[in-house]
């Protein structure tokens, strides 16, 4: 039957696309995602939710699927760009990983540079919020899902005895996968220059 050829030619071509967490593997929200087709031009923008994005009918070929924004706040970075191919044949599932922010946080005894044990360190967002309090064990505390692009404040609250508290330090999470650190050194008292 001739007629029912024509049908299968004419399908629609169909692509699922889904934003999940590197590490779980579960479905992301919050990610605003962009379709463009080989020279750049943006087709399709919308923000991931718990259900796969079903792009229908784009022709067939080449095009790319692009993180305009991560879910920042939430402590994710931007993945890399994916290129994926859409034919008639079958249907594209496109999925693509979001990381989580990485920082190391060292805090060191000045004279020495080594990791001081036994600071109270408290992290805090960009409205004063503490996001975490901990007591340093001599070595680097490593943080993950921090917010992205957002000022955050490292500040000391207790110090062992024979060293001075040190200044707060501002900083802000990039959006990389790669692993930041951050650096605080304690001054010991007898050394504290004079103001």
């Amino acid at each position: 039957d001739v007629s029912e050829n024509v049908e299968q030619e004419n399908q629609p071509t169909e692509i699922h696309v889904t934003k999940v967490d590197a590490v779980t593997g579960e479905m992301l929200e919050g990610a605003v995602l962009q379709v463009a087709d080989e020279k750049g031009n943006l087709l399709e923008e919308w923000i991931s939710t718990k259900e796969a994005h079903v792009i229908y009918g784009l022709p067939e070929g080449e095009y790319i699927l692009h993180e305009k924004t991560a879910p920042y706040k939430a402590g994710y970075v931007s993945a890399s760009d994916i290129t994926f191919q859409v034919t008639e044949e079958s249907v594209a599932e496109v999925e693509m990983k979001d990381e989580y922010s990485k920082i190391d946080i060292s805090v060191q005894d000045q004279p020495t540079g080594k990791e001081l044990p036994g600071v109270t360190l408290q992290l805090l967002d960009g409205e004063g919020n503490v996001l975490n309090e901990w007591v340093t064990d001599g070595k680097l505390c490593r943080m993950e899902k921090l917010p992205v692009n957002e000022e955050l404040t490292l500040r000391e609250t207790a110090v062992p005895k024979g060293y001075v508290i040190s200044k707060e330090a501002k900083f802000i999470v990039t959006d990389t996968e790669e692993i930041q650190s951050i650096e605080m050194k304690n001054a010991r008292m007898s050394d504290k220059p004079s103001a």
